[in-house]
C-alpha cells in the first residue's frame, strides 16, 4: 500500500500550546558536552463526534544530558486541528496516517523548545531538525518515536 500524505486531504486550522514544562536539575558546566534525546508522540483523536474538525496531541520531551546525567528536561504539548478538504478525508484516514502531518507540527515544537533552551543557557544542545517517520497502514494509536 501506498504512503498518504494527510496534508493532500487535510488543512491545518489551528494550534495551540497547552503545557509546557522545564527544569533545569544542576548547575551545567560551561565547556561540558551535552547530548539531548528527544522523544515526540502523536495522538490523534476527533475534537467532537458531530464535528468534522479533527486533532492531534503533539507530545515533545527533551531530556538533556551530561556525562550521561540527565540536567535538563523539557516538555511541550500542542493540539493542532485540521479540517477536511472534501470527500475521503474521513476519520478512519486521519487515524490511519496521521503520523504524516509530524512532519508538518514538529518544526513548530522545536522553535519552541530552541528558545526555551536558549532561556536556561543551553545554546550548545541541538535537537534533531526534522522527523520521518513510516507508519504501517494498521497502525491507528498513539505514535513515539526517540532520537
Amino acid at each position: 500500500m501506498q504512503d498518504i500524505n494527510l496534508l493532500d486531504y487535510f488543512a491545518l486550522a489551528r494550534t495551540q500550546l497547552v503545557r509546557t514544562h522545564a527544569e533545569l536539575k544542576r548547575t551545567i558546566g560551561a565547556e561540558s558536552p551535552l547530548h539531548a534525546k528527544v522523544e515526540v508522540k502523536l495522538t490523534p483523536s476527533q475534537v467532537h463526534p458531530d464535528n468534522p474538525v479533527y486533532q492531534i496531541g503533539l507530545s515533545v520531551t527533551a531530556d538533556v544530558h551530561e556525562d550521561g546525567v540527565s540536567v535538563f528536561l523539557i516538555s511541550l504539548v500542542f493540539n493542532a486541528q485540521y479540517q477536511p478538504l472534501g470527500e475521503g478525508a474521513d476519520g478512519s484516514l486521519f487515524h490511519k496516517y496521521h503520523t504524516s502531518l509530524g512532519r508538518q507540527l514538529y518544526p513548530l515544537a522545536h522553535a519552541h523548545l530552541t528558545g526555551m533552551l536558549s532561556q536556561f543557557g543551553l545554546h550548545r544542545v541541538r535537537l534533531p531538525v526534522e522527523i520521518i517517520h513510516r507508519q504501517s497502514p494498521g497502525d491507528t494509536g498513539t505514535t513515539t518515536q526517540v532520537h
